[in-house]
This record gives structure tokens, sequence and C-alpha cells, in this order.
């Protein structure tokens, strides 16, 4: 099946809106003026201020173990919630309790048959 053209310009232009902004920011990252959008040439002073920074540093790393553990806490629930559902599954009303009461839920698609 092919997709008309028009789908295929409004998901480019969506894809586009969403990341040429990023590309923007990262590209002047790299200017050496500290404000406005007028290239002063090519700089790594930003960068190394940024790494010369030891509170900066120190949020980094904390956001670093923040997210370690977040992402364990919830890989180890989640595995354990899909064992305990293979195991013992639910009916069609317990079923959807917890499509409506889980995050991402709510019928969304989370627990496909």
């Amino acid at each position: 099946m092919r997709l008309h053209w028009l789908t295929s310009a409004v998901a480019l232009g969506a894809l586009a809106f969403l990341y040429l902004p990023m590309l923007a920011v990262a590209l002047f990252s790299f200017n050496r003026t500290r404000h406005g959008l007028g290239w002063g040439g090519f700089t790594w002073e930003w960068y190394v201020r940024l790494f010369q920074n030891p509170a900066l540093l120190e949020a980094a790393q904390n956001t670093l173990v923040l997210a370690l553990l977040s992402t364990l806490v919830a890989t180890v629930l989640g595995t354990l919630l899909a064992l305990g559902l293979e195991r013992h599954p639910f009916g069609p009303r317990g079923r959807a309790l917890l499509e409506t009461t889980l995050p991402g839920g709510g019928g969304a698609g989370g627990f496909a048959p």
C-alpha cells in the first residue's frame, strides 16, 4: 500500500517541527557570541566552562544515578508484573481494571491479547 503524498508531507513537516529547533540549539552551542543569533565563530569555550563547574557536574551525577535507579526499579516491577500476569491471568473484569489503573493503560494496547 502506497502512502498519499500529503501524508508524507505532513509527517516530514512534523518531524522538522520537532527536530530543527534541537539542531539549531546544538549548532549555536558552539557559537562564540554570548547572546543573539549572529554567528561569531566556532568555540569550545562554553563546554570547557560547563565541565569546570563542580555544582553542575554534581547535579549531572545525581541525575544519572537517579535515572539508573528508576530504570532498574521500573524494569524489575515490570518484569514481575509480566510474570504474574502470565502465571495468573485475569478475566475480562481484571484486565479492564489493570488497563485503566496502570500508567500507559486506558485501553491503549498496553495489554494486547
